[in-house]
């Protein structure tokens, strides 16, 4: 175990390239025990990123937690004043688990911008009207 936490075994070498995968295995906030491929490429360990968009996959995510909410009769609000804020909200869902309330907010913004998503409007029980966050079409 180094000083700073972190564990790292060699899977194997080829070709004077190293692969390895880098353990947490204590940190403070963060996770334990999670795993991050490195290979070793001219002097540095370089991490293998995969080749997907992580904002993509959060608006995804996002449009599950909001048709999810909407389903329960609930909304959802872009307001970050509201305590219905979404990305707030969609952080705490088992459904958004692993993205955090700032990835929400990208991603609600991207939603925003390729209008999937629009600002719509719900009638309360007193007849007082709040502005939500329904999906265009909606």
């Amino acid at each position: 175990m180094s000083p700073i936490g972190t564990s790292l075994r060699s899977r194997h070498r080829t070709n004077l390239v190293a692969f390895g995968i880098l353990k947490t295995v204590k940190a403070n906030y963060g996770p334990i025990g999670k795993e991050i491929e490195l290979t070793w490429r001219d002097g540095v360990f370089v991490r293998d990123m995969p080749n997907v968009d992580p904002i993509g996959q959060a608006t995804e995510v996002f449009l599950r937690c909001l048709d999810k909410r909407d389903a329960e009769g609930r909304y959802a609000s872009s307001s970050s004043k509201s305590e219905n804020y979404a990305p707030k909200i969609f952080a705490g869902m088992p459904e958004g688990r692993g993205y955090t309330k700032a990835k929400f907010q990208q991603a609600m913004e991207e939603l925003f911008s390729k209008k999937t998503i629009r600002i719509g409007e719900h009638r309360k029980a007193n007849r007082h009207s709040v502005e939500i966050i329904v999906r265009t079409g909606s």
